[in-house]
């Protein structure tokens, strides 16, 4: 083409083609290529060659020649042009000349363009694929995890390991109290959102989640900042340099209830894609499911807590035995076991201790439990002298009523004390009557420290062969002995074997001969639990009081104010029973046991306060006084200094100044406070 005109000699050309993605360097190429074939001052490639006129090109345009460049359908983009400043007439060498040039440029554009396209498909690919990912590596991250802690945990390790988030949070819907509340965050941001917050005057109520939480519908910025007008007041807690990408979606349950939401946040702005938007809510979907398992999971265990520990009762306090248990549940809420410990007095004045572990870690587990326990106790009632003979009869009610369970356990009697005792080395012994059904086996601490293994010929669990003989096994427990029953929790370990557990446990439970058995359990318990426990353990211990014990009277009395005239009286009678005849250490301890009482009465928890009496003999002639006095409150006494003004808080100032020794001591339920004070020889 030739065309003939003026053109200015300043500015730049204009825009190379419509849709083109070549380079400027592209450009300037063919543009050299055809200024030296064509001898030309001025070659370029524009979007209209009619637009030449009106371009800046530094020359004067007087005569032009251009070719069109094409797509791959053979549509114009573009066309590559010759200028020369001087009037020319175009040879046909030359129109060949940049024809070809013009085609070498379309072909390079539409191999420019098929490598576009192909890189735009290889990035959306990747995007799925790690969407995909995503979704998988969610689907099987959530397969473990049983609390709502590890499924959040989940979630946050996921996104930051999957889609490269710069910052993830959990937001959960209290659907008590209403509103949206932070649970757990990707960084520290819980440790300083809520103060900020909170000195703008902002909830989480204020804020994009709560308005998904509200709907239910996903929110998806690409660039926050170009939303327009910010809230000064989100500036001030977030920074104006906060992330600019944000994805927020809901927490969906099957039933298709919104339980809270998930925030995603990246640094730099870039739009969502269709994908990506579905894999984001996917994740809230899934996550959103795997929250409600886990909260209906840690419901079951609450009811299954309530039930089991109902049905741990108080235990009896007989005469010239000491009693201590404990349960301690797994470190895993959900995980609530069938391990259950009980004790009570037979008609014949027998102490019955029984130990149990029924297979599994479920509602179901807790339940059978009660029903077994409740069974026993009547069982036991009706064959008071043969432990094997009520356990026997108990497997065979189960299987018989319907409700066979795998359940181990070892029960035990006591015998009362021999009306015809002597005082001689073995005066106050008991007998140890015994059946063990696929339990561990009970461990003896003798006065010397020596711990026997009780272990005898292994028999068969509950609910296998209820018509499997058992047998009765006895040994003599001489006085200051401590027998020691225990669920499997207490000493096996993953890829231990369990004997190495047992003679731990022996060990332990040498090096605390001596000790209340209620210090005993709790000691045993806080040396050999891990932190974070596998099962529940239950644990019962029993004393025999050693023969030295002169005087001992227990009573469980009224939380009332008049109960501290009646531990008074009880401490009266054990002070006269035990000979002691100085009125002035009496006096002492009255005082003293009305403190006590009168604190856990007014400061503890219950209906009834439990109060322990105990005189012992001591070097020479003389003897000491022990009082307990407990409640079911866990909270410890403290120790004040009142002032002079002060109308009361000098109890246990008192007691500690009086007293020879005073503490406090866990109890299953609640807590003891004691005191010991030195009597005056007792009477001839």
């Amino acid at each position: 083409m030739h065309h003939h005109g003026a053109v200015p000699h300043a500015g730049e050309a204009a825009p190379a083609t419509r849709g083109s993605t070549l380079g400027q360097a592209d450009l300037e190429r063919f543009a050299r290529l055809v200024r030296r074939q064509l001898d030309v001052p001025v070659a370029l490639v524009v979007a209209d060659p009619d637009d030449l006129p009106s371009l800046h090109l530094g020359v004067r345009a007087v005569s032009w020649l251009s070719m069109p460049v094409v797509d791959a359908g053979g549509a114009a983009l573009g066309h590559l042009c010759a200028v020369d400043e001087r009037p020319r007439a175009w040879t046909e060498p030359e129109v060949e000349t940049l024809r070809d040039l013009a085609a070498a440029c379309s072909t390079e554009l539409r191999l420019l363009e098929a490598e576009l396209l192909s890189s735009r498909a290889r990035e959306e690919a990747e995007l799925v694929a790690r969407h995909s990912r995503l979704l998988l590596a969610l689907s099987e991250a959530l397969v473990g995890p049983a609390t709502v802690h590890e499924v959040t945990a989940t979630v946050l390790q996921v996104a930051r390991e999957v889609l490269e988030t710069g910052s993830c949070g959990v937001l959960l819907v209290d659907h008590e109290r209403g509103g949206l509340q932070p649970y757990t965050s990707s960084e520290d941001v819980l440790d300083w959102l809520p103060a900020r917050m909170a000195a703008q005057g902002l909830t989480a109520d204020d804020l994009y989640p709560a308005r998904v939480a509200l709907t239910g519908a996903p929110l998806f910025i690409a660039d926050l900042g170009a939303l327009g007008r910010r809230d000064p007041r989100i500036d001030a807690v977030f920074g104006r340099e906060a992330f600019q990408r944000w994805a927020i979606v809901p927490l969906v349950t099957a039933d298709g209830r919104t339980d809270g939401v998930i925030t995603m946040s990246w640094p730099q702005p870039r739009p969502f894609s269709g994908e990506e938007q579905d894999s984001l809510a996917a994740l809230g979907r899934y996550a959103g499911q795997a929250l409600q398992r886990a909260r209906l999971v840690e419901d079951l265990g609450d009811v299954a807590r309530t039930l089991q520990e109902a049905l741990l009762t108080a235990l009896p306090s007989p005469p010239g035995l000491d009693v201590a248990a404990r349960y301690s549940p797994a470190a895993r809420a959900h995980q609530v076991g069938g391990d259950w410990y009980d004790a009570f007095v037979l008609p014949d004045g027998a102490t019955a201790l029984v130990i149990g572990d029924v297979t599994g870690h479920d509602l179901g587990a807790a339940a059978a439990m009660g029903s077994l326990r409740s069974m026993l106790r009547a069982l036991a009632f009706e064959h008071p002298a043969s432990p094997a003979e009520a356990v026997q009869r108990l497997d065979r009610a189960a299987v018989g009523l319907g409700s066979p369970t795998l359940t181990t356990i070892v029960c035990a009697v006591v015998d009362p004390a021999d009306d015809g005792a002597d005082d001689g080395a073995d005066g106050g012994a008991r007998t140890l009557r015994w059946t063990c059904a696929g339990h561990l086996p009970p461990l003896l601490l003798l006065p010397d420290r020596r711990v026997e293994d009780l272990g005898r010929r292994p028999e068969v669990l509950l609910g296998v062969a209820p018509e499997s003989p058992r047998s009765d096994h006895v040994v003599r427990l001489p006085p200051g002995a401590v027998l020691l029953l225990y669920t499997d929790g207490l000493v096996e370990r993953r890829g231990e074997d369990v004997d190495l557990g047992i003679a731990r446990l022996a060990a332990a439970l040498a090096r605390r001969a001596g000790q209340d058995p209620a210090d005993l359990v709790a000691g045993l318990l806080e040396e050999l639990l891990p932190e974070e426990a596998e099962d529940d353990v239950a644990v019962l211990a029993l004393r025999v009081r050693p023969a030295a014990v002169l005087a001992s009277r227990s009573a469980a009395l009224a939380a009332v104010p008049s109960s501290a005239r009646a531990a008074r009286r009880l401490l009266a009678a054990v002070l006269a029973e035990a000979g002691c005849a100085d009125p002035d250490r009496a006096a002492v301890a009255e005082l003293l046991v009305s403190e006590l009482a009168t604190n856990a009465i007014h400061h503890g928890a219950g209906p009834e306060i439990a109060v322990d009496v105990v005189v012992r003999a001591a070097a020479g002639a003389s003897s000491v006084l022990r009082v307990e006095v407990a409640d079911a409150s866990p909270a410890r006494p403290v120790r004040r200094h009142a002032a002079p003004t002060d109308e009361g808080g000098r109890g246990l100032e008192l007691v500690a100044l009086v007293a020879s020794a005073w503490g406090t001591s866990e109890r299953p339920v609640g807590k003891a406070v004691w005191f010991e004070l030195e009597l005056s020889p007792a009477r001839p």
